[in-house]
């Protein structure tokens, strides 16, 4: 599934009209879960507001179901994963970490506190790797 967090260039219905014409709109379900506070509230971060941070390289989330990956990769998920970045969290996606360009784990013994301390320098971080065109970050339901 593809869950939208954060309204952007690419839309929903261009993100679903792409997989469509790919022929794999069966295989995915696209669903808005854009959630922010009103620009009056006071808030604890800002992630919480519309104005937040904006990477410069598109970043996915990784659905719990393709963590940990057990299974064989296929060569388009191999070439993907040789132009993109991972920012993990508690070591939730180091089965990809030989695949792709830069591993980094925001906090190996998933530490909210450590994990949250360097997050949007991470981020800064991943932006900087020579090649990357995409981040993957794992999806952590608490």
């Amino acid at each position: 599934s593809i869950t939208i967090l954060r309204h952007g260039a690419i839309s929903s219905s261009s993100i679903r009209e792409a997989l469509a014409k790919n022929g794999l709109s069966d295989y995915f379900e696209v669903s808005d879960s854009v959630r922010f506070t009103s620009e009056k509230v006071s808030n604890v971060a800002p992630g919480q507001t519309i104005k937040h941070y904006s990477p410069n390289v598109p970043c996915f989330m990784v659905d719990a179901s393709r963590q940990c990956q057990q299974n064989e990769l296929s060569q388009e998920e191999k070439a993907i994963l040789a132009q993109s970045v991972i920012i993990d969290y508690g070591k939730r996606l180091s089965g990809y970490q030989q695949h792709v360009l830069a591993y980094r784990d925001l906090s190996v013994e998933g530490d909210a506190s450590m994990a949250a301390s360097s997050v949007f320098e991470t981020l800064r971080w991943s932006e900087r790797i020579q090649g990357a065109n995409r981040v993957f970050v794992p999806d952590i339901i608490l």
